[in-house]
């Protein structure tokens, strides 16, 4: 009996286990960083040719004053002034790639398809609807996906077969709260 009992604890840790691990997914990342990363290892990745914009945030909409890094590849990283800690990257040029090749100009359908696959998009909390684009990468972290950079806002209308990323954003999703 004290056998059974013993192989049956083994059982259930080794499932549970395997249930968890298998749920779990490996950070998002944008060009090798995630948030959360340092500003040695941006440096390290992309080098210091960057301008500099430095944002203070009254609003409180962040947390922290933070510097916008700007680099000629398209990318801009967020860095907190007092983290110096990555609290989003922002792709705007179409020579940087997701890890599932999404680009900025790739066709919005086909996008929010392939995306659509692998992560669940954020449900508006007052209309219980999906937020085209937005998806859900873990608790804290989104990605959207902007198709209209020109409207001042990350909320996309319909998307139509002519419809384009214009924008790619790893944020983390407490900024939305």
């Amino acid at each position: 009996m004290k056998k059974l009992i013993i192989l049956s604890l083994i059982i259930i840790i080794v499932f549970s286990y395997s249930v968890f691990a298998g749920s779990q997914q490996p950070p998002l990342d944008l060009y090798g960083l995630s948030l959360g990363d340092s500003q040695s290892k941006v440096l390290n990745k992309l080098g210091n040719d960057y301008t500099e914009e430095y944002v203070d945030d009254v609003s409180n909409y962040v947390g922290e004053d933070y510097y916008i890094w700007h680099y000629d590849n398209g990318l801009d990283i967020y860095i907190g002034k007092n983290t110096k800690e990555i609290i989003t990257i922002t792709i705007n040029e179409s020579n940087v790639k997701t890890a599932l090749n999404a680009k900025v100009g790739d066709n919005a359908q086909e996008v929010l398809k392939n995306y659509r696959k692998k992560y669940k998009e954020l449900v508006d909390i007052h209309t219980d609807q999906p937020v085209n684009g937005w998806f859900k990468v873990s608790d804290d972290t989104l990605l959207i996906f902007d198709f209209d950079r020109n409207d001042l806002t990350r909320v996309n209308g319909p998307v139509t077969s002519n419809s384009k990323v214009a924008t790619i954003e790893l944020i983390y999703r407490s900024y939305f709260d």
